[in-house]
C-alpha cells in the first residue's frame, strides 16, 4: 500500500468508527441521527424538561448566593460596629493616659447617650487602684456596650495609668 492509500484507509476507518459510536450512543439514548450520517443528533433548541431543570438549578444557586450575601453584609455591619466601639474605648483610654489628666480624676464612670451605628450604647470605665511597692498605679478597663437585634454586644480595653 502506498502512503496515500494508507491515509485514505485510516481516514475511512476513523470515520466509520466515529459513525458507529454515534449510532450506538444515539440508539442507547433514543435519538435520531441526521441524514448525513455525521454522527451528530438532529436537535433544534431545548426541551421543556431541560429548560425547567435549568430554571431549578438557577433558582437554587440564586437563593444560596442571596443567603450568603445577606449573611456577609450582616457580618460586615457587626465588625463595623465593633471597630467603632473600639475607637471610642481607645479614645477614652488615651484621654485618661494623657499628661493633662490628673491621677485623682481617673475614677469609675458611666456614660450614656452614645450611638454605635444606629444603636444606643453605654461607655463605662472601671478603675482599680493598686499599691504594689514601690509603684502605685490604677488598672483601667473601658467597656462600650450596645444592643443590636436583641443581642448584647460589648468591647473592652484595659490599660494601666500611673501616678505622675
Amino acid at each position: 500500500m502506498t502512503a496515500k492509500q494508507t491515509n485514505t484507509a485510516e481516514r475511512v476507518g476513523t470515520e466509520f468508527a466515529v459513525a458507529f459510536v454515534a449510532r450506538v450512543l444515539a440508539g442507547a439514548e433514543g435519538r435520531v441521527l441526521s441524514r448525513r450520517g455525521s454522527g451528530r443528533p438532529r436537535r433544534r433548541g431545548m426541551t421543556l424538561v431541560e429548560v425547567m431543570m435549568a430554571l431549578v438549578i438557577l433558582t437554587i444557586t440564586s437563593v444560596g448566593s442571596g443567603a450568603f450575601f445577606y449573611q456577609a453584609f450582616g457580618m460586615i455591619e457587626t465588625y463595623r460596629s465593633k471597630r467603632l466601639a473600639l475607637d471610642i474605648a481607645s479614645a477614652r483610654l488615651d484621654r485618661l493616659q494623657s499628661a493633662g489628666t490628673n491621677y485623682a480624676d481617673v475614677a469609675d464612670t458611666s456614660e450614656t447617650g452614645l450611638t454605635i451605628g444606629q444603636w444606643p450604647a453605654t461607655l463605662s470605665t472601671q478603675v482599680t487602684e493598686r499599691f504594689d511597692a514601690p509603684a502605685r498605679y490604677k488598672e483601667v478597663k473601658v467597656t462600650v456596650s450596645w444592643i443590636k437585634d436583641q443581642q448584647n454586644h460589648q468591647v473592652s480595653l484595659e490599660s494601666i495609668v500611673g501616678k505622675k
